[in-house]
């Protein structure tokens, strides 16, 4: 390997209907090697996450780094098995009952914060395994908010003020706001709708009108710059989680656009991204095509739904071409997209949509 240098793999997860996200990180800084994970996807891909690891990594001691982006099973199901597996640095994952302190207050019931702490870890049972685990072989957790150096990458977001306030509005939380889990059905339904696009037209809204969930805000959204390579991972960040994440990169001198490589958010759902959060993190849409940008959306085999088309033209438009997961993995190394051995399916770049979801 060079004195510094960077693969990243973002790895099959789901079937039908049902994604999620396992990204697996090496690289070297002078003669350090780094191998990271994050996120481990569902129980199915955490054994098949070891295995590869084992494979491709060559058969490492220690994994320096696991970090959980957020707490949704389809994220955390998998981590189980590398926990298990291997010798661990540090875990990174925020955990809901540790805030319960903080957040007592902010319920109509009159919540003990023991009682308020035993609820969040009945709703989060995945994150408490984790937890005891990690706590049973002596591995260090911490959180993964803002301004957190995991090895060489950067947390963005979200700030541990931000997190907090989420809390609250999870779905799995005593009183979560009805809203919120409402409006699935409806958004669902409205993106069987086609309506036509161009290079010149976009249907993408200027700000999301039906933001992604709560849960899914909190994502850690992480930045890094090796071997040359400016990559970006969020996770299922919603426009709020990406614009923090913005306003502090610019505050810490992060040039932005100039990504070579980017996690499309939470599967390519239009719930996530506006033309405001692309314009900032890619830039304003090219007269012509171009790539700039290797754009990676986690999908499974099976899905119809994602990622989509209108937020994939979108990341066209701008120099960033999507390929998709789709039950195959994907090696990323700035612009070069490519499979492994046993990764056989050839890594596409979508083309762009004459119509997409309304």
């Amino acid at each position: 390997m060079n004195p510094e240098s960077l693969e990243l793999d973002f790895h099959p997860v789901g079937d039908g209907e049902r994604c999620g996200d396992a990204i697996s990180a090496r690289y070297t800084i002078g003669n350090d090697t780094f191998i990271s994970v994050i996120d481990g996807g569902t129980q199915d891909s955490g054994a098949t996450l070891v295995e590869f690891i084992n494979e491709n990594y060559d058969n490492p001691e220690l994994i320096s780094s696991v970090v959980c982006t957020h707490g949704d099973d389809d994220h955390t199901s998998g981590l189980r098995a590398v926990v298990e597996a291997f010798d661990i640095g540090v875990i990174y994952m925020n955990r809901p009952w540790l805030y319960a302190s903080e957040l007592v207050n902010e319920f109509d019931r009159p919540y003990t914060t023991e009682g308020l702490a035993r609820l969040l870890k009945e709703a989060y049972p995945i994150l408490v395994e984790i937890d005891e685990m990690a706590t049973a072989k002596g591995i260090t957790i911490s959180e993964a908010f803002q301004g957190t150096q995991i090895d060489s990458i950067t947390v963005l977001a979200p700030s541990r003020e931000r997190y907090i306030s989420l809390i609250p509005q999870f779905s799995r939380t005593p009183d979560a706001p009805v809203p919120l889990r409402e409006g699935v059905v409806v958004n669902t339904q409205r993106a069987l709708d086609l309506i036509p696009e161009s290079w010149e037209i976009e249907t993408l809204d200027d700000f999301v009108q039906e933001p992604t969930s709560a849960s899914n805000e909190s994502s850690v959204v992480q930045y890094g710059n090796l071997d040359g390579k400016r990559f970006l991972l969020t996770g299922d960040a919603g426009e709020d989680g990406l614009h923090e994440a913005i306003a502090y990169a610019q505050q810490i001198n992060i040039q932005l656009p100039g990504l070579e490589i980017m996690q499309v958010p939470h599967h390519g759902s239009r719930h996530n991204v506006s033309k405001s959060v692309l314009n900032q993190l890619l830039g304003q849409p090219l007269p012509t095509e171009q790539e700039n940008v290797s754009a990676i959306a986690s999908v499974s085999s099976g899905t119809e739904t994602h990622p989509r088309k209108k937020v994939t033209n979108a990341f066209k438009r701008r120099g960033a071409p999507v390929s998709k997961t789709a039950g195959e993995g994907i090696l990323c190394r700035g612009l070069t997209t490519s499979g492994r051995a046993g990764w056989e399916k050839p890594v596409v770049k979508l083309p762009l949509f004459s119509e997409v979801e309304k």
